[in-house]
């Protein structure tokens, strides 16, 4: 005997609640800070990112990839927090710091302070603020 429409009703809606779950735990995935690392990639003489947000009083990991063509190491440092990496090309390094209740921390490579740096917002909306300089030189800013 085959059964019901209603009797294998249960069963569609569980495999269905289940694919769902799954697909939006996927879409709940982040780059920021918080929820598994903001990542930055140091190229030559440029951060991608000049600026990010997170959340007050949060813990945030920040991954340096050093993808210098040119063999420089670079690093990621707040000197306000005593926070630092030192990442030799090809590799990557991490730091994990804790965020202060309001403000803005200023970060740079101790390699390159001149041209590599940004800022991170504390309590802002999230997000992220790209580097649009192209080549191999350019700032932090695109200088």
């Amino acid at each position: 005997m085959t059964p019901t429409l209603s009797a294998r009703r249960p069963h569609a809606l569980a495999l269905f609640g289940a694919a769902l779950l799954f697909v939006l735990s996927a879409c709940g995935s982040s780059s920021s800070g918080g929820n598994g690392g903001q990542q930055l990639t140091a190229t030559d003489y440029q951060f991608n990112i000049t600026g990010f947000s997170e959340p007050a009083s949060t813990s945030v990991t920040v991954n340096l990839v050093n993808n210098s063509s040119g063999g420089n190491a670079h690093s990621f440092t707040i000197d306000s927090l005593n926070v630092e990496t030192d990442v030799q090309p090809g590799n990557t390094g991490t730091v994990t710091f804790t965020t202060p209740a309001s403000g803005t921390l200023n970060y740079h490579c101790k390699h390159h302070p001149n041209s590599m740096f940004g800022t991170i917002t504390i309590g802002g909306a999230g997000g992220v603020t790209t580097n649009t300089t192209t080549g191999s030189g350019g700032g932090g800013y695109g200088y």
